[in-house]
């Protein structure tokens, strides 16, 4: 009995030096992911979070504590209401738009035929492109004057189109651009997804009758839940964080009809030399998006429930 005591005692100090040696491992591994996460992500936010209480210029360099008066300037200033306006219009049109395509391109591009590799190739190419560079070729291509759109819409006797340079057709213009960024890099999970759906519940639906628009709906959606709630949460913080469309193309106009909350925060920076501005837009701009995700979630769980 004492032996056995022994022999018991010895096993459970080897398996909790193991345990310990394994979670020194695991750590070893994740340290320099945390430090680089905590350096470009965590500590950026408090850094903002910290300046928004401040008023400081990069030409003079000095601060001043102003507590919550960055705040209270932007609750009363007109510029801010309306560029949360648009923003808040953009993400309404932009998000549905990027998730559904994303489905349905991801849906195509999962079928069995020959040559299918090079169409998903085709498909995911806007992602190997920038941003700004992707904007540049879309400045390009929407140019009112000289641009292969309006000379498309020419061969079929249609009038040439303002695109960027007109106030009702600015918005959804950049919301084009941005969709045609998004959506390929979106598809890319909601196709993973698919290919993980186990094909005998197709099968089963196929013996019970079911016609390939009703396996969508009840096999298909219902199976991509969890990756549609991903997407939609990544589309929603990428969309309200866009920039460089905006920067580039409309500079906020016309008419202050592209005038998202990011670039506002750029003009308070390095155009109004006021980074505590800049920082409290950034952080609503952030407590918003939080918002938005935690509804999000909560809707896409109560859905699959």
């Amino acid at each position: 009995m004492k032996t056995l005591s022994f022999l018991n005692f010895v096993s459970v100090t080897n398996r909790r030096v193991i345990v310990r040696v394994k979670w020194k491992v695991i750590f070893g591994f994740l340290l320099p992911a945390l430090v680089g996460l905590f350096l470009f992500k965590f500590y950026p936010i408090i850094l903002a979070a910290k300046n928004s209480f401040y008023t400081s210029s990069f030409l003079s360099g000095t601060e001043k504590f102003v507590g919550w008066d960055n705040y209270r300037s932007l609750f009363s200033d007109g510029i801010f209401w309306n560029s949360l306006k648009v923003t808040l219009w953009f993400n309404i049109l932009a998000n549905p738009l990027q998730v559904g395509v994303a489905i349905l391109i991801a849906v195509l591009v999962n079928q069995k035929v020959k040559g299918i590799n090079f169409f998903r190739t085709i498909f995911y190419l806007p992602v190997a492109i920038s941003v700004p560079i992707a904007a540049v070729i879309w400045g390009i291509l929407l140019n009112p004057n000289q641009g292969f759109v309006n000379s498309f819409l020419s061969i079929f006797g249609l009038p040439a189109q303002p695109f960027l340079v007109d106030k009702t057709q600015a918005m959804f213009s950049i919301i084009l651009i941005a969709s045609w960024i998004g959506f390929s890099y979106w598809m890319i999970f909601i196709l993973a997804a698919l290919q993980e759906i186990p094909v005998e519940l197709y099968e089963a639906a196929r013996v019970d009758g079911a016609s390939k628009c009703q396996m969508f709906f009840r096999v298909t959606l219902p199976m991509l839940k969890r990756s549609i709630a991903f997407v939609t949460v990544g589309a929603t913080t990428s969309n309200f964080l866009l920039f460089a469309p905006t920067y580039i193309l409309t500079r906020g106009g016309p008419s202050g009809s592209t005038h998202l909350l990011m670039y506002e925060a750029y003009l308070s920076a390095f155009s109004y030399s006021d980074m505590g501005r800049s920082c409290a837009i950034m952080m609503l701009l952030l407590l918003m998006i939080l918002a938005i995700v935690v509804v999000e979630m909560r809707m896409l769980r109560e859905s699959d429930t």
